[in-house]
Formats: structure tokens, sequence, C-alpha cells
């Protein structure tokens, strides 16, 4: 058998939908450890590869020592369960960026479908949702099937009709307002019970660490939501929730893990929720 030790994972995380069976929580220092074969043990290092979570490098311990052929075959298998993802949209129609404009942030950035729901189903039934940088519509539409109202806006009109085309494909328009505007400028005017931010990351952001200075939108816009009884952030799940300024309000984080065969213990979003929800 290997001995592994993996850490320092943070409190929020669940670790048994991320490591897989066998671990066991050591005393202090978010560290877990198990003994597990060589071939899990070599999966569970290739899964871990490069990553942080809540601002902190995750470490892997072996002992002994893997075999290169070991290794190589357990990077090759998660290479290829990388590409077995939660899809963007199930309904056939549905688009994840503009036609004919090259756009490829609105493909990156769009909430899957089955997550979308799974973070729609968090927030109160009937809220009223400002979905402040929407893009083709993945996150409003998913709090919209869950019973919320939304405004939703863009900086990009070509995704704002995308989003309202989505909309009209999943049966929810009549439940969103959508608006193309500047998130800078409408957002000291807006009003609502939930403000959701889902800030731009870029296709290559850090793996291991991201803080608020990396999200320069997000940095620029945290000044203004405190008209709202909640805020959540859709964020890496490599983001320090300590770079936030302090709030009096409760932070929660909540590792969204994918749904597919290729992603189902890996964390594909950190959403981060700041208040505490009205009564309903």
């Amino acid at each position: 058998m290997t001995r592994l030790r993996v850490g320092p994972l943070p409190t929020w995380m669940d670790a048994g939908r991320l490591l897989g069976p066998g671990f066991i929580q050591e005393e202090e220092g978010g560290y877990w450890s198990a003994s597990l074969s060589a071939e899990a043990a070599a999966d569970v290092s290739a899964r871990l590869r490069g990553l942080g979570f809540g601002g902190q490098a995750v470490e892997v311990h072996v002992e002994p020592k893997l075999s290169r052929t070991l290794v190589r075959t357990a990077r090759s298998e998660d290479s290829r369960r990388r590409w077995h993802t939660t899809p963007g949209f199930l309904r056939p129609g549905a688009r994840t960026a503009p036609e004919h404009q090259e756009d490829p942030e609105a493909r990156w950035s769009v909430t899957p479908e089955a997550l979308s729901l799974t973070i729609g189903r968090m927030a109160r039934r009937g809220a009223r949702v400002v979905d402040l940088m929407c893009g083709v519509g993945g996150s409003s539409i998913g709090f919209a099937r869950s019973g919320a109202r939304v405004h939703a806006l863009d900086v990009s009109p070509g995704r704002i009709a995308v989003a309202r085309h989505n909309a009209s494909i999943y049966g929810v328009s009549g439940q969103i307002t959508f608006e193309h505007a500047d998130a800078r400028r409408r957002l000291p005017d807006l009003r609502g019970d939930l403000l959701f931010l889902d800030p731009p990351w870029g296709e290559h952001w850090d793996r291991r660490r991201v803080q608020l200075a990396e999200l320069p939108l997000l940095a620029d816009l945290w000044p203004m939501t405190t008209g709202f009884a909640e805020v959540w952030l859709k964020l890496p799940p490599s983001f320090d929730a300590a770079s936030l300024p302090t709030t009096p309000m409760p932070v929660r984080c909540t590792p969204i893990f994918g749904e597919s065969e290729g992603d189902f213990r890996r964390v594909k979003l950190l959403l981060v929720r700041i208040g505490s929800p009205g009564p309903s």
C-alpha cells in the first residue's frame, strides 16, 4: 500500500468528494491521509497537481515514491477525463457565444447548466436577483428556473442577445429582464435581494492562488455592493477569500463540483456568499 498525505484543505472543502474514499482527517493543519493502492494514489496525485484552494497550494506527499510509469499513466487519464466535463447547456438550440463573432470569454465563463441550477436552488425562492455580468445567461437562467426574478446585465450587446435567446429556449423569458449596460456605471442605481457577481477570470487564471487584486472588475465593483442583503461571488476554486475587504456580514464558501464523469471530483468554481437571506 502507498501512504498519501494531502493538504492543507480549507474547512469548507468537501474532502470526501475531492479525494475519494479512504481518507481520514488529521487532528490539525487541514491535512488528510490515507493508505491506498499505488494506482489510486497516483490518480489522486495527478488530479491535485498544481492546484490550490482558499489561497493555499495543495501539497501531496506520497510514500513510497510512485514509479514514473504509474505517474505518466495517471496524468494521461486525468487529461482524458478533462474532455468529459459538465456541459454548458443541454437543450437543443441554446448557444454559448454570439454567432459570427469571436468571443472566447463567453464560452469559458458560461456556468454549466447543472451547476447553475445547483446555485439557483440555494437562493430564496422568489428572490429579486441582479446578475451583473450575465454573459450568455447561464446563471440567470438557473436562478429563474429556481423561482427567482432576475435583472441581468452585460456590457456586450452580443452576449445579451444570446442570453435572451437562451432564456426563451428554457421558457424563462418572463422572469428575466435583460439590459445592455456597464456594470461599473449601473450598480450604484440597482436594488434587489441578491447581487450575483461573476467577474471574468480568463482562461489562464492561477490554479494555486487568486486574490481580489487579480480580478480588477470585481475590485472596482466591491465598494458599490453595500445596498444588497446578499452578495454572491462566482470565483476560481483557488480564490483567497481572505483577500476580500473585511465585512461584518457572514461569509460562506461553497465548492461547486462538476457533475459529469470527467469532473465529478473536480471543483469547478467557488461560490462565496456574503450576508444573510431575508425572510421568505
